[in-house]
């Protein structure tokens, strides 16, 4: 069932993170799912954005490829928000995403991009 999946613990940086006896670490329903959002989220920025400002152009081109990567996944049934924030320099500092899924309804704050 799409419930159970389960996969590799990452930390923010998408690292392998290891449990107390130094085995690499596993996540499961909804830790799993937010670490393939975060995922999701960070190929489209990268593949999307390739350096440049958030002008509202990219924002709108942005906000479809995130959605279109997010969607593909079985166990988000809706994406309710999506926001971005900027840093000083007009490059993305935070993605925002607040999604139903077949483990309950949860925001996403995606700050390592």
């Amino acid at each position: 069932m799409v419930e159970q999946s389960a996969g590799l613990s990452l930390d923010e940086y998408f690292d392998l993170q290891f449990d107390a006896s130094g085995d690499i670490d596993s996540v499961s329903g909804v830790d799993e799912l937010r670490k393939d959002l975060a995922i999701a989220v960070w190929k489209a920025v990268d593949q999307t954005l390739d350096g440049q400002v958030l002008t509202p152009n990219v924002i709108v081109t942005l906000e479809s490829a995130i959605r279109n990567n997010v969607g593909r996944d079985e166990r988000v049934t809706n994406i309710n928000q999506l926001s971005f924030r900027q840093d000083g320099s007009g490059s993305i500092a935070q993605v925002d995403i607040a999604v139903d899924s077949v483990f309950g309804t949860f925001t996403q704050n995606i700050t390592e991009i």
